[in-house]
């Protein structure tokens, strides 16, 4: 699973936990299903009562952060700005791709510092840039990476200007994925998301 399709679940948080199969040997069922209902209604107690089930978990208090629970832990952390903590789940040793694992790192370290030391939370969005450039450059069909670049140039650039990087990418040339994907995907999934990033006073 790319962190593209883990995030622009995340209304790019839109809901992960709903697109997995929930069965009723999960021990992270009855956090799965108070996120999934916050993503429905916004509703933030769900939302905290969703993290209070998480942390008390047990699988959750023995390996922390795995490939098993990645899809619910990462939603749930970020909608609490809970980012430190996150970066320290992951910075743990873990069987964890290396690429959600950096991506993931560089993009909270971003958030933590976006409202208070913007020049220090800039650094990491674009270092997250250059590392999914050189990771697109090895595939340039990746969608899911380009998509990723794309998510991180809205937390440094408005919205307008991010489009009309998109629609000059498409014309390009050197471009390697379909047109629908930037039409009905890239666009549409950007435009979704741009509210969703936090505005500092």
């Amino acid at each position: 699973m790319s962190f593209n399709q883990l995030i622009f679940s995340l209304t790019f948080l839109l809901s992960i936990s709903c697109s997995q199969r929930i069965n009723s040997q999960d021990e992270y069922l009855s956090a799965r299903k108070l996120y999934t209902s916050y993503v429905i209604d916004k509703n933030k107690t769900k939302l905290k009562k969703a993290y209070k089930e998480l942390i008390s978990i047990d699988d959750f208090k023995k390996h922390g952060l795995t490939s098993k629970n990645i899809t619910i832990v990462v939603p749930i952390y970020m909608k609490m700005e809970k980012h430190r903590e996150l970066v320290m789940l992951l910075e743990k040793k873990n069987a964890l791709p290396m690429y959600e694992k950096e991506f993931l790192i560089n993009l909270n370290k971003g958030l933590e510092l976006r409202c208070s030391h913007i020049d220090s939370s800039n650094f990491y969005f674009i270092k997250n840039m250059n590392f999914i450039k050189n990771e697109i450059l090895k595939n340039p069909s990746d969608s899911s990476k380009i998509s990723d670049y794309y998510l991180n140039r809205l937390y440094l650039e408005p919205l307008p200007i991010v489009i009309k990087e998109i629609e000059l990418e498409k014309k390009s040339p050197n471009n390697k994925v379909t047109l629908f994907f930037y039409d009905e995907i890239l666009l549409k999934s950007i435009i979704e998301f741009e509210p969703e990033i936090k505005k500092c006073i």
